[in-house]
Parts: structure tokens; C-alpha cells; sequence
């Protein structure tokens, strides 16, 4: 049998306040509140942000291409299809649905395609390569709100 080793640690006030509060809303003492917090940290890693950034944006895209305003052009099993456009008309969707999504995100027709933008990032769907990789346009809906959106909101969850 192990003991536990003893910590000590330099916060600032500010700090130990938001541990004193958690720790008594989550009803652990200041010690348990701190090594939980250390546990669950040894497990977020890329992978893990990486696959829910997938997961809710497959979600979203395919809520949003419900919408009767995104142009389809059929359905894959049982799936709509958004064209191009569509796939342009769900993104501003998702834009114009919530104000506080149109600061760090857009979208513009450039000369051979349209571009999908963040601050950080960009997505491009060329008029010559409409498919990504041979996958369905719904596909290009999803990664843009992956790379766009998700990935650096979840990254930027952990950071906080």
C-alpha cells in the first residue's frame, strides 16, 4: 500500500476562491476537488477533442441541411444531399441563427470556389472538386464546422 504524496501549491486568490467554490458546489473537499481536477486532465487529450469536434459537427450538419431553404440535389440512403449552394446556404444558416457565430466565422465566393473562414482557419471547396475525397457534400458541411467551429471552441474549453 502507497501513501499519498503531499503537494504544495502557490495559487493566486483568485484561484483558490474558484476551487473553494467548486469543490463545495460539487461537494468535495479543497484536496479532492484539486486531485479530481488533476485526474480528469490526464485524459483530455486530441484524440478525444478531435472526436466529439466530429461527432457534433456530423450532428449539426445534418440537422441543418433539414432545413427546406438548403438546395439538395437527392439523397444517399435516405440522407439529403446538399448541392454546393447548399452546403453555403446551411453554413450561413448556422451563421445568422446565432449572432454570436457570425464574429469569428465567414463565407465568400472566390474564383474558383467558395471560402469558409475563422480567424485561425480556412475551408475551400474548389467548383473543380466539388466531392472531397469522393465522399458526399454533406461531408464538406461537417468538416467545415469541425475545423471551423468545434475544434477551436473544445480547444479553447480546455485552455479556459
Amino acid at each position: 500500500m502507497s501513501e499519498d504524496a503531499q503537494l504544495k501549491l502557490r495559487v493566486t486568490q483568485e484561484l483558490k476562491e474558484y476551487i473553494e467554490e467548486q469543490a463545495k458546489n460539487n461537494h468535495r473537499t479543497i484536496n479532492g476537488e484539486v486531485v479530481y481536477r488533476l485526474e480528469q486532465s490526464k485524459w483530455i487529450n486530441k484524440e478525444l477533442i478531435e472526436a466529439k469536434a466530429h461527432e457534433f459537427a456530423c450532428i449539426l450538419a445534418s440537422a441543418l441541411i433539414q432545413d427546406p431553404e438548403v438546395e439538395i440535389h437527392g439523397t444517399v440512403h435516405g440522407f439529403r444531399q446538399p448541392t454546393i449552394k447548399g452546403v453555403e446556404q446551411a453554413f450561413e444558416l448556422f451563421l445568422y441563427r446565432d449572432p454570436s457565430n457570425r464574429k469569428n466565422l465567414g463565407v465568400e465566393k472566390i474564383e474558383d470556389g467558395i471560402r469558409f473562414f475563422s480567424d485561425s482557419a480556412e475551408y475551400i471547396i474548389k467548383n473543380n472538386n466539388a466531392f472531397p475525397d469522393g465522399a458526399y457534400t454533406i461531408n464538406h458541411l461537417s468538416r467545415i464546422l469541425e475545423k471551423l467551429y468545434f475544434l477551436p471552441m473544445l480547444r479553447s474549453s480546455i485552455n479556459d
